[in-house]
């Protein structure tokens, strides 16, 4: 079994200080691990390393045992984030047992949902927090419909969450 996650940045999860709504979504996050664990003991997860929801999945794994295997946009991916950002996203990196860097250097819009997809396309089970607005999470859950594959929703909005079948 192989899960990957998409999910929001700090700013739709209540900030980049520990709040609420990212304690909640990590307990979650620890939860369906735990499940995947119980379900297959060999259980490996992607994550596409963005702030926010991509590095607490990343964290959360790597806590419990899990490999991880890092899908990078492109090479420096990072470098205008805030030191503090910086350094917890090499040591997260440090641990995984992939780095997969998915485009040439340079920042391009499209490259994160080239990563997406490679994502998707990696994995056996699909993983989205996502509160139903527009962006790149949007995007990849689109992806992932567009796919015909079911994914697992967590809304940190509503507190819900379940598997969405596109069949």
């Amino acid at each position: 079994m192989i899960i990957m996650l998409t999910g929001h940045r700090p700013e739709k999860l209540g900030g980049y200080k520990p709040n609420p709504i990212q304690n909640w979504v990590i307990e979650q996050l620890d939860a369906l691990l735990k499940r995947a664990l119980h379900s297959d003991p060999k259980v490996e997860v992607i994550s596409g390393m963005a702030l926010g929801a991509d590095q607490w999945w990343a964290t959360c794994a790597i806590r419990q045992g899990i490999p991880v295997h890092a899908f990078i946009p492109f090479e420096g991916y990072y470098l205008k984030w805030p030191e503090t950002s910086m350094e917890t996203y090499k040591q997260i990196l440090s641990q995984c047992v992939e780095v997969k860097i998915c485009c040439p250097p340079g920042y391009q819009a499209e490259k994160m949902q080239i990563r997406n997809e490679l994502m998707v396309m990696a994995a056996t089970h699909h993983v989205a927090i996502w509160d139903g607005s527009s962006g790149g999470t949007a995007n990849a859950v689109k992806y992932i419909k567009q796919q015909g594959l079911k994914y697992y929703r967590i809304n940190p909005i509503t507190k819900t969450q379940g598997w969405i079948d596109q069949k």
